[in-house]
């Protein structure tokens, strides 16, 4: 595994893995980041900009499908508040004319007023689907209430799509389509692929764009810690639970640490969750169907003999995670995204011992906010 980072301004981040389970198929993962609070992210630095129509990523989400769609590409596109993720397949012949042909039509092609208003009744029409599924809706408000999804509250969105107009929509796109705000994956049969792929595909214009005008955001110093725990009710279509735990390192906790101890967390809860990377502020979401409690200092008091326990869950979480493409590529651009070195992270588990994991939980345990959030059968 190998990755590459394109000394061009502004910098795309691009990765590359030669996967022999995939065949003649080469995965491919490109992740658009907006606002993020890391090194690569481009600052918000006015009212309008941190104020942005919520509905434009849902907007560009359904116009990158119908652009995979119309280009007999196939694949998939999400849309959150701040980042926006493709995924698509593709023989390892063709992988960069297909994606060349992408890219050039996402960064460079503008919209009408017409396809502005046919993606809008779409995404609001998608949207109201969605949010008939108690688990999406509780999804979504576990991030909400963890902070990560900020600016997608779900009550606010259906007045987002009815009022967002097309000059709010471009605003956003001029923010997002840049290459500073570029993470791209292609996992498969890569060989003869050169790791400086992306001058070939990106628009050239984009090489030439001056960065005078541009900052990055750093991770903060101190985050902020929000006091007490949370919890949360609605009516939904069955009875459901999602857990949140919310995780605040200190400045000096290097990134694969913070991944490596997140994935024993994991482990340890013995329920199926879901990883969110927000800085040195990650989460972990758990969806069950009985209440339970969660103790938020579950690891500490590790002896060896419960690490050995764990860490073979660790080792088939990721082992499963490297055989999805999709759940794969999420990963990897996620971690990349956030200065997370996923690669040496999955190359080099089987060499963690508990000394290391132990002398962390003994150092650098952080500090942990829980959460609930209950969706209950109308009437019970």
């Amino acid at each position: 595994m190998e990755t590459a980072i394109i000394d061009n301004k502004p910098t795309a981040i691009v990765a590359l893995n030669e996967n022999e389970q995939r065949g003649d198929k080469i995965y491919c993962t490109i992740l658009l980041r907006f606002g993020f609070i890391n090194g690569n992210a481009v600052s918000l630095t006015s009212h309008e900009e941190t104020s942005i129509n919520q509905a434009a990523p849902l907007l560009f989400a359904k116009y990158v499908s119908d652009t995979l769609m119309r280009q007999a590409i196939g694949g998939k596109c999400f849309a959150q508040a701040h980042v926006t993720t493709v995924h698509f397949s593709s023989l390892h012949s063709n992988i960069l004319s297909k994606l060349e042909n992408l890219v050039n039509t996402l960064f460079s092609k503008a919209i009408c007023e017409e396809e502005f208003e046919t993606f809008r009744k779409r995404a609001y029409g998608s949207l109201s689907k969605d949010y008939a599924d108690t688990k999406y809706r509780a999804y979504l408000k576990s991030l909400e209430i963890c902070g990560y999804e900020a600016q997608f509250r779900i009550e606010e969105l259906v007045a987002s799509l009815q009022d967002i107009t097309l000059e709010e929509y471009n605003f956003y796109l001029k923010r997002m389509l840049h290459l500073g705000n570029l993470v791209v994956l292609l996992d498969g049969k890569v060989e003869e692929i050169s790791q400086d792929f992306i001058t070939q595909v990106v628009p050239a214009s984009l090489f030439d764009e001056s960065t005078e005008d541009l900052s990055v955001v750093a991770i903060p110093s101190a985050a902020t810690i929000l006091e007490g725990d949370y919890s949360s009710e609605f009516i939904g279509d069955k009875e459901l639970y999602v857990l949140t735990l919310r995780f605040y390192f200190d400045e000096d906790v290097s990134p694969s640490d913070m991944y490596v101890f997140l994935l024993f967390v994991s482990a340890a809860l013995d329920v199926p969750t879901t990883i969110v990377f927000n800085g040195r502020m990650p989460s972990i979401i758990c969806f069950i169907e009985e209440e339970c409690e969660i103790d938020a200092s579950l690891l500490q008091g590790l002896d060896e003999e419960r690490f050995n326990s764990l860490k073979p869950i660790c080792e088939a979480s990721l082992n499963d995670t490297v055989s999805d493409p999709q759940q794969f590529g999420e990963v990897v651009t996620w971690a990349l995204s956030q200065g997370i070195p996923i690669f040496d992270v999955f190359a080099g588990f089987t060499n963690v011992g508990f000394e290391d994991v132990s002398g962390f939980i003994e150092n650098s345990y952080p500090h942990v906010r829980t959460g609930l959030v209950h969706m209950r059968i109308s009437g019970v």
